[in-house]
C-alpha cells in the first residue's frame, strides 16, 4: 500500500499542539464559523436553498444545523450545536465532528462516481482510495484557504 500512494514504509512521528492550542485553532476555523453563521441565519429569517453553497449546505444538513423545507431552510435538530465553544474540550469534539463529516461526505462523493458495476468494470478499492486523493487534496485546500 505504501508503494501504491507513495509514502516511506514509516511515517515520521507528528507533534501535535497542546489541546488548548488545538481548542483555539479549532475555535478560528472558518469551516465552523461558515457553519455557525449559516445556523444563526437560518434561526433568524428565511434562507433559500438555492443561496447557500451546496458543499456547505450538505455539510451543515449532515451535521443537523439546518434542514430542507421545500426551497427553504429551516433550523436542524441540533441548531445550537456550535453556539458555545467556550470549553475546550467542546471546541474540539465541534472539529472532530465536523472534519468526520467531511471525510464521511467526501468518501460518498467518491462512491457516487464510483457507483457499482458490473464485475467486469468494477473498480478495485485501492483505485477508489486513489481518486478519492485529489477530492480530499481540493477539500484540503478550501479548509486551508478559510472555508467555502
Amino acid at each position: 500500500m505504501c508503494r501504491l500512494l507513495d509514502l516511506p514504509p514509516v511515517l515520521p512521528p507528528v507533534r501535535l499542539p497542546e489541546e488548548a492550542e488545538l481548542a483555539a485553532q479549532a475555535r478560528r476555523s472558518a469551516l465552523l464559523a461558515d457553519l455557525r453563521d449559516l445556523a444563526d441565519e437560518v434561526r433568524k429569517k428565511t434562507v433559500q436553498t438555492a443561496a447557500v453553497n451546496p458543499a456547505l449546505l450538505r455539510l451543515a444538513e449532515e451535521a443537523e444545523l439546518v434542514e430542507r423545507d421545500d426551497e427553504d431552510l429551516a433550523p436542524g435538530e441540533d441548531v445550537g450545536w456550535l453556539d458555545d465553544l467556550a470549553d475546550d474540550s467542546d471546541a474540539l469534539d465541534a472539529w472532530e465532528y465536523t472534519f468526520a463529516v467531511v471525510l464521511d461526505t467526501t468518501l460518498e462523493a467518491v462512491s457516487a462516481v464510483l457507483a457499482p458495476r458490473p464485475p467486469s468494470l468494477a473498480v478495485p478499492a485501492t483505485d477508489k482510495l486513489l481518486l478519492s486523493r485529489p477530492w480530499c487534496a481540493w477539500l484540503g485546500r478550501q479548509l486551508l484557504r478559510g472555508g467555502f
